[in-house]
């Protein structure tokens, strides 16, 4: 959804999306911000065609699974 933004500007299009009521919001993505992962209510991951894992950030944040698909900074 937001691939081609910088981190600022995909923040931004996500929380305004998320600031939207009554919606239903899909995000897919490979590498995700904590920040904004934060802000949804549910999250999957699906590995090779299969669900691996579901549940909230703070049931997921502490895991293996989830820490192989966060987008690290890493020092140039």
């Amino acid at each position: 959804m937001t691939s081609a933004l910088d981190k600022t500007t995909s923040s931004v299009v996500e929380n305004n999306l998320l600031a939207l009521s009554g919606k239903t919001i899909v995000n897919v993505c490979h590498k995700f911000n904590d920040t904004t992962l934060r802000l949804y209510d549910k999250i999957f991951i699906v590995e090779d065609g299969r669900l691996t894992a579901c549940g909230s950030y703070e049931e997921l944040s502490g895991g293996e699974l989830l820490n192989r698909y966060r987008n690290v900074e890493t020092a140039a």
